[in-house]
């Protein structure tokens, strides 16, 4: 067979990172400019697109045929090439220029240049085109002719050991019947028609295994085809290939099976070491029989193989003009299955305890449609039948068949795998059950259609809503409302899944016809969410508010203000008012939630008069919604007011965070006072309201309050982060004092000793040299490390030229916080 030495690429020279312009690239007498142009001892020789840097530059000199070639390559890391082949220097003949290496998008098929002692071979590569026997596959080869300086295809025929001959007959017993029962599929071809000499555009050949006449494969390049292959793959079992039929030629009709070339002998490799020649002694045209009728061949020995390449060795010529092309138009493999009961064979290994037939079975019946419906059903009634011995490998083998029939139903993708599927339900693992329903759903309602009643089993009831339609619907309206509140919630879920408009309304009128309160309330919670979904808010809210009931029903009272405060809450605020007023303190609150939705004045005029509610839930939802609105006089007073007697902790906390938005003096007074008598939280949230709305003199507040040793350490800490970077430039005398004080105490408090970090974090953006400084002894001199390790973080900050030996000398000290801070720091700064 045809083989090729390896190019050797040489003196690789990195080029520049940098796409062109740039600097030329010159290796002896080779110049590459950024453009592309190539130049060899000053001549130049011509051009080709560059891959993308970083490169390599390549050349070589070689001999081929008597004839002295100078090779140049430029490569990018993904082994993109640019290659020039020339004669020796002095001729500088151009021979072959352009792009080889990888191409596509993922690099699915490549160009290659090869030159040997041989000759020059041009050709191409695509993955999955490959021969069975693991020889290279050389896609439309081309070999430069010397004489008439051009590249000319050549067919790459493989010259095989002797290989044992077997004779394509039409006239074979006990051949099987019917189509095969394994999962052989045509995945490669080396060419086919329209390909137009690209790898790129190669497919599978579908068309020779199609079952249909007036469809064939044909090689591309005219002529007999000579070399050209079809590889076929199957899936992993251990039903044996034992034998293959093919029409030779193309069957479309007498005149075209005479028109196109035929076979006549051909490679069968099966692997490296079972290879077969079948060979055509007489011209298929001229074999008693159809042009149709197809040629079997029976392997002498069943081999066991997932791989089939047939490699043309010789045609018989067709009438065409210049001997027309070589067709294929039929090409199938038979197992061991089709000589004798493969569907009952198949039915049995499905319930096998081999997992490997097991799995077999799954994947051939997966191919075979309604064929393999009755096989199924048979697996999984026999799992109905009598029960097994009680052990757990028996237990454990009926789940394995039925998720096997599982994954049989699953991949057949037929409607009438929709009542089996139903019906393996309540019987399948959880993760085998999900994978149905997905199938369920895949099939749609037309399919499902009245087994909707088999699903409804428990975590079912959502493929329900998922799989639609009305059958679907009503079933789950029957269930809606009974059951506990997990059957309950899983039925309102799968409702809230549909999403036409009928759906919406058979649930309004449901939900008023419905005489059960909790009914009622599931359908009201289902058709909001579908009536936000479709966009029919205000339609949907009115009919919901309809329902209010006259009596006490707190569960269908809640579902309504939910539904109506999701869907149009401004509309029905005289009905959240009415609900605002009640004597429980959940449906205040939530109706509470739904006014913070509403953005005009008498939604506010409410939330003012919330923050007195009796309910702390209440206060707080009207508080935070009166501190994210327009800032009014009237709801900081009130806000300030409430929070001056606020007992509870969360409620006082989220009126200190309103009041920082409502910036008004009162709430600032009341903030104040806070600040000193607030509990833990309130105090803290008090601070950075102040903060918020920056009065005057708040920078000396700030700063007061850090250096008071009265103040609790979170709230002296917090005061210093608080400071903008305006305020720590005005302040940086200031608070270089501090930091020293703070640094002189630290030794007798560890909470002087956190503050003392917290300054020096704060210090370092200031970023002026009296920081620095400060900062750099602190790393030299201070005694506690987490002051030291602070100002080393610090001073990466400021990168002043006067700290850098001071940093130097802290990567040699014995604290590895320390040293790994400093580190860092002069890693940053780049001294």
């Amino acid at each position: 067979m045809l083989r090729f030495a390896a190019l050797i690429l040489v003196g690789p020279l990195l080029l520049e990172a940098h796409a062109a312009p740039g600097p030329a690239i010159v290796r002896g007498p080779v110049r590459v400019e950024p453009g592309g142009q190539v130049s060899v001892g000053g001549k130049r020789v011509g051009a080709f697109d560059l891959p993308r840097p970083p490169r390599q530059l390549t050349q070589r000199r070689t001999t081929v045929a008597g004839h002295a070639l100078l090779q140049i390559g430029v490569v990018d890391l993904s082994g993109q090439r640019a290659e020039m082949l020339l004669t020796a220097p002095p001729e500088l003949r151009l021979i072959f220029s352009g792009r080889t290496g990888p191409g596509g998008v993922d690099g699915e098929w490549s160009r290659v240049l090869r030159v040997t002692a041989e000759g020059v071979l041009l050709y191409q590569r695509r993955d999955g085109v490959t021969r069975c026997d693991g020889e290279p596959v050389y896609l439309f080869p081309r070999m430069y002719d010397f004489a008439s300086s051009r590249f000319r295809p050549v067919s790459a025929v493989p010259r095989v050991a002797q290989v044992e001959s077997l004779v394509a007959s039409r006239t074979i017993r006990d051949r099987p019947t019917g189509t095969p029962l394994n999962t052989f599929r045509l995945v490669a071809a080396s060419t086919h028609q329209g390909d137009e000499g690209q790898a790129a555009n190669l497919a599978p050949p579908v068309e020779a295994e199609d079952g249909k006449l007036d469809t064939a494969w044909f090689e591309s390049l005219g002529g007999a085809g000579l070399g050209e292959l079809l590889t076929a793959r199957a899936q992993p079992s251990p039903y044996r290939l034992k034998a293959l039929s093919i029409i030779p030629g193309d069957a479309a009709s007498p005149a075209a099976f005479a028109r196109a070339n035929r076979l006549k002998s051909v490679l069968l490799l099966l692997s490296p070491t079972q290879r077969y020649r079948l060979t055509f002694p007489q011209d298929p045209l001229r074999t008693a029989g159809k042009p149709s009728d197809p040629f079997w061949v029976i392997l002498p020995r069943p081999v066991a193989t997932t791989c089939a390449s047939i490699v043309i060795e010789a045609v018989y010529p067709g009438t065409a003009p210049n001997g027309g092309r070589t067709a294929v138009s039929e090409l199938h493999f038979f197992t061991e299955l089709e000589f004798g009961d493969g569907l009952a064979q198949l039915g049995r290994d499905l319930e096998s305890d081999d997992d490997q037939r097991g799995e077999a079975a799954v994947q051939v019946l997966a191919r075979l449609g309604p064929r393999a419906l009755p096989l199924v059903e048979q697996a999984i009634a026999r799992g109905a039948g009598e029960p097994r011995s009680r052990v757990e490998r028996s237990a454990q083998h009926e789940t394995d068949v039925l998720t096997r029939a599982m994954h049989v139903l699953v991949k057949l993708q037929l409607p009438a795998t929709a009542a089996p599927l139903a019906r393996l339900l309540p019987r399948l693992t959880p993760p085998a059950a999900a994978e149905a329903l997905d199938a369920l759903v895949a099939l749609g309602s037309d399919s499902v259609g009245e087994l909707v009643q088999q699903l409804l089993v428990p975590g079912v009831p959502s493929a329900l809503g998922r799989i639609g339609g009305d059958a679907a619907r009503e079933a789950l309206l029957q269930r809606a409302g009974s059951g506990s509140k997990a059957v309950r919630k899983a039925v309102a879920d799968a409702l809230s899944l549909l999403r036409r408009p009928a759906d919406l309304e058979a649930i309004l009128d449901a939900a008023q016809a419905a005489t059960d309160r909790r009914r009622r309330a599931d359908l009201v919670l289902v058709a909001g969410r579908i009536g936000a979904q479709l966009g029919q808010p205000e339609v949907t809210a009115t009919r919901i508010a309809a329902m209010w009931p006259a009596e006490d029903a707190f569960e269908l009272r809640y579902r309504i203000i939910g539904g109506v405060g999701r869907l149009a809450p401004e509309r029905h605020l005289p009905l959240l008012r009415r609900v605002l007023q009640d004597k429980d303190p959940v449906l205040r609150w939530i109706a509470a939630e739904q006014v913070r939705r509403v953005p005009n004045q008498t939604a506010t005029l409410l939330l003012q008069r919330l923050v007195d509610d009796p309910d702390p839930r209440v206060r707080a939802v009207a508080a935070l919604a009166l501190g994210h609105r327009a800032v009014q006089r009237a709801s900081g007073v009130v806000l300030a007011r409430r929070l001056k007697r606020e007992p509870w902790t969360m409620v006082a906390r989220v009126l200190a965070e309103s009041l920082g938005h409502q910036c008004l003096a009162e709430g600032l007074a009341v903030l104040r006072q806070r600040l000193v008598s607030g509990p833990r939280g309130v105090d803290l949230r008090a601070l950075i309201s102040i903060a918020s709305c920056a009065p005057p003199g708040l920078d000396r507040e700030l700063l007061a309050l850090a250096e008071s040793r009265t103040w609790r350490v979170p709230l002296r800490q917090r005061a210093l982060e608080l400071l903008t970077p305006t305020m720590i430039t005005q302040r940086a005398t200031d608070l270089l004092r501090l930091y020293r004080e703070l640094r002189r105490r630290a030794p007798r408090s560890e909470d002087e000793e956190a503050l003392a970090v917290s300054a020096g974090n704060v210090l370092a953006r200031s970023r002026t040299g009296d920081a620095a400084l400060a900062l750099a002894d602190a790393l030299a001199l201070d005694p506690h490390e987490s002051i030291r390790v602070a100002a080393a973080v610090a001073l990466g900050k400021i990168c002043h030229r006067d700290t850098r030996q001071t940093l130097m000398r802290a990567i040699k000290d014995a604290s590895r916080p320390v040293r790994e801070a400093a580190k860092r720091a002069v890693k940053r700064c780049r001294f």
